[in-house]
């Protein structure tokens, strides 16, 4: 394995900063629509919708950070010309 550089590594810091920042504000969005159209019968069947939607977007969440993260690091090894296409 090549030895991992250093504009690789400020890419995929920066790809998690944008992770981070993307994942909030989508994840709002669509957090907030989901709980309008959200209508149950009893406040525990609520409870389990609502643990089942933390759930769905812990695995959003570890996706969209380990994504960014990997194109950030190919992004800035390419433009530092350390990386191949």
């Amino acid at each position: 394995m090549d030895q991992l550089s250093l504009a690789g590594i400020v890419g995929a810091l920066v790809g998690l900063v944008i992770g981070l920042i993307d994942y909030r504000i989508v994840a709002g969005i669509v957090r907030a629509k989901l709980r309008e159209r959200r209508t149950f019968a009893t406040a525990e069947e609520d409870r389990a919708a609502e643990r089942r939607l933390d759930r769905l977007f812990q695995v959003v969440f570890a996706v969209t950070i380990a994504v960014f993260a990997a194109l950030g690091y190919w992004f800035g090894a390419v433009i530092a010309g350390s990386g191949s296409m």
